[in-house]
């Protein structure tokens, strides 16, 4: 069954995610969802590294055994010939190829880069967001206080309940007494399911993907951007060598080295570039292991309507929509005593009026609060960054693997030719 994600995937990233997951035997990992703390997933992305080092090997056994051949055939009294026009050509493009392949290096870095500030950007936002959603719950909570205002009309009420009224002005009365207990019990329950939400939002952890970013996001960058600097160096300087023999025997050693480091950068982005692609199509039971709450998990990750937070948050709006439909019969009392007592209506409703104040103030701040804490605005924050990292991340890390790859290729000819031209 297909899949559909919310955020964007490069099409490179399905390629990396399809291949072959091998353990250490070289068998083929059942199970290669992403997953950085697992033993077995880690040992199968070691394998994807270890291949560029393999080939690595493999090329430095053909240059040991070729050099060991170059010397023994040109071992003897032969004159040695200057070095061939053809050669030094030849050598030249393949110099100045790998010098110019900085330039896609480059690029690729800044794509990563470009990610990486995404990334940040989204989780900064995430965070904001957050910490706007608590500071908003004390808001409410301060403003849910009603214990004082409604003692006051209470007050009242008990005080008209003690004069001589009509049996049905009375019985009004004391229902509005038992109202206003009803609803300092409503208003109570609600600030509790509010203060429950704000327990709930402290034990979300959102940033998970912000330490890893920060963590390895730099370093990882600044060491591919020295690299890159070092074998264009090595490669535009290389052809500056084919006009001594002596040079090009040095350079033919920083070119080894060169292909080293290259191996080696192509390694580590051989195996970036399959993490985040299984990140891209498997990053949610990753994500709910590092929430380490499935309610919590619910709430920022999947947005479903009945997560923890929003349950918590229906019940406070249900419970003072209740308080406010209840406070209204409050009006009809006061129409009565109009009738009979004005004085005492002008009284209550002056009790009143604060509390007319407080429940608009009530409604209005609810109205805000379940409107920014809901879950879309987080988890659009989420998909922001698994875009950038889907997108600019693994188009980046994928130009410095092909641009190393590519650079290794013309060092690999470069150290062999330098070899035939120095017989």
């Amino acid at each position: 069954m297909e899949v559909n994600y919310t955020y964007d995937i490069v099409d490179i990233a399905k390629a990396f995610h399809n291949f072959k997951h091998l353990n250490l035997n070289l068998q083929e990992l059942q199970n290669r969802t992403f997953d950085p703390r697992s033993p077995d997933y880690l040992k199968s992305i070691g394998v994807f590294a270890a291949w560029p080092i393999l080939a690595l090997l493999i090329i430095l056994v053909l240059y040991l055994l070729i050099s060991l051949f170059v010397c023994c055939c040109c071992s003897g009294d032969k004159k040695r010939e200057g070095i061939k026009v053809e050669c030094k050509v030849f050598i030249f493009l393949f110099g100045l190829v790998c010098g110019l392949s900085f330039i896609a290096g480059l690029y690729g870095d800044w794509e990563l880069r470009e990610a990486i500030k995404r990334v940040r950007s989204a989780t900064d936002d995430g965070i904001d967001w957050f910490d706007a959603v608590r500071d908003n719950v004390s808001e409410v909570l301060k403003v849910l206080e009603v214990e004082d205002d409604m003692k006051g009309l209470k007050d009242e009420l008990q005080k008209i309940y003690t004069y001589q009224l009509p049996p049905d002005v009375k019985s009004s009365v004391k229902d509005a007494i038992g109202t206003c207990e009803t609803i300092e019990s409503n208003i109570k329950d609600s600030s509790k399911q509010i203060a429950d939400a704000r327990k709930e939002l402290d034990q979300a952890k959102i940033d998970f993907i912000r330490e890893y970013i920060d963590d390895y996001g730099d370093k990882f960058c600044i060491a591919v951007l020295v690299v890159l600097l070092v074998l264009a160096i090595i490669g535009l300087v290389f052809t500056f060598a084919i006009c001594s023999r002596c040079l090009l025997g040095c350079f033919t050693v920083l070119a080894v080295l060169a292909l080293i480091l290259g191996s080696l950068i192509a390694a580590v982005t051989m195996s970036a570039s399959v993490i985040l692609s299984d990140a891209c199509y498997e990053v949610k039971p990753w994500a709910k292991a590092e929430l380490n709450n499935e309610q919590i998990y619910n709430y920022v990750v999947e947005c479903l309507d009945n997560n923890i937070v929003s349950v918590h948050i229906d019940w406070a709006k249900n419970l003072v929509k209740l308080s406010n439909d209840q406070y209204k019969t409050y009006d009809s009392l006061i129409e009565q005593l109009k009738i009979y007592y004005p004085e005492m209506a002008a009284e209550l409703t002056s009790k009143k009026q604060p509390l007319d104040n407080r429940f608009q103030e009530i409604n209005v701040i609810m109205a805000a609060f379940e409107e920014l804490a809901h879950c879309k605005r987080i988890n659009d924050d989420l998909n922001d960054c698994m875009s950038a990292i889907c997108t600019d991340g693994v188009k980046g890390v994928v130009m410095i693997l092909f641009n190393t790859i590519a650079s290794s290729v013309c060092f690999t000819v470069l150290v062999f030719s330098a070899t035939f031209a120095l017989r």
